[in-house]
């Protein structure tokens, strides 16, 4: 910013109780509702957040919804905006409210109240009864996670594939128990040696050999 010309600086500060005084719930004392950082309020706000699957924006751009009281932190008041949110909040029908939120979309997109600048991805583990469960958790990443029908799930009665998930288990298991029952049977089989022959092993003698020539 600096290198075009951009005075700024940077001061770091916790979030409670500085982030939440500035932004999130200010004192009513301080009036800090849409003040810069030197009047007590902040200039830059990033915080995290997403509108799920069914997108609900009303909670966090309606012009009633100003903070602290609301979610809207960008304070941003638009007629149009306004409008859509209330639709799109009271609407039922689901290609009604889908056909809202794409307006809301566009207009979001070009009026920019607030600037994504991050779109976090996440790693989804499912087994092979979700047939499409691949393409679905690809078009649909947490935080909003694809709706229940959307996905191909089989039949609970389907033919497991136990073998395939747990074979090397079991295979090594099986190994290690034969291990140990082959090493059981070789260790009788020499204490039953030892018992017949008699054979004992002669005791280990604490006197040191002699030294010197011998006589």
């Amino acid at each position: 910013m600096i290198s075009i010309g951009v005075d700024v600086g940077k001061v770091e500060l916790p979030f409670s109780p500085n982030i939440f005084a500035r932004a999130l719930t200010p004192p009513a004392s301080c009036n800090c509702l849409g003040k810069t950082y030197d009047q007590g309020g902040f200039d830059i706000l990033f915080v995290g957040y997403n509108l799920g699957i069914d997108a609900d924006p009303w909670s966090l751009y309606d012009n009633t919804q100003f903070a602290p009281t609301g979610g809207n932190y960008y304070l941003w008041n638009n007629a149009t905006n306004n409008g859509l949110v209330e639709q799109i909040k009271t609407t039922v029908d689901k290609p009604t409210r889908l056909n809202l939120v794409k307006q809301w979309q566009v207009l979001a997109y070009d009026a920019l109240p607030s600037i994504p600048i991050h779109y976090t991805r996440e790693i989804v583990a499912f087994d092979k009864s979700i047939s499409n469960g691949k393409a679905i958790f690809t078009a649909f990443n947490g935080p909003a996670w694809p709706p229940v029908e959307l996905l191909n799930v089989g039949p609970a009665n389907q033919p497991s594939n136990f073998l395939t998930t747990y074979g090397l288990y079991i295979a090594a298991g099986v190994i290690a128990a034969a291990g140990v029952i082959l090493g059981g049977l070789l260790f009788r089989m020499r204490r039953h040696r030892i018992a017949r022959t008699g054979y004992t092993r002669p005791p280990t003698s604490t006197t040191p050999p002699a030294s010197g020539p011998p006589p």
